[in-house]
């Protein structure tokens, strides 16, 4: 990752991939530390502040969910379409309705079975 491309990369991280945010705010710091010391120090990891960034937190465990599932589950072909359309439900949505909502309830949906000939 180079210097200009720091900011859009942190941007990228808080949406798709949370978990590496503040990995990335540190490669930012850093690139800019050089040229712009004080703007360096106001950067701040959102991580760093939770009740600030709430849906920040939220956004980690979804994604913590999916990974976790994509990583475990061995789905046979013919349950593909109904496996995807698990995954692709707003799990961000259902935890701000109900913040300790247990996402692996979502699992007891999806009947991985041998397929019938």
């Amino acid at each position: 990752m180079c210097i200009r491309d720091s900011p859009e990369a942190a941007l990228f991280a808080k949406t798709y991939c949370p978990s590496k945010i503040s990995s990335v705010v540190d490669l930012w710091k850093q690139d800019i530390q050089k040229e712009h010391p004080i703007t360096a120090q106001k950067i701040a990891d959102p991580l760093d502040y939770p009740d600030e960034f709430s849906d920040l937190v939220m956004a980690a465990k979804v994604e913590q969910f999916i990974r976790g599932q994509r990583n475990s589950v061995d789905v046979p072909a013919h349950q593909y379409v109904e496996y995807n359309e698990l995954l692709t439900q707003d799990f961000f949505k259902v935890l701000q309705e109900d913040p300790d909502q247990d996402l692996s309830q979502y699992l007891s949906l999806l009947h991985i079975s041998e397929p019938t000939r």
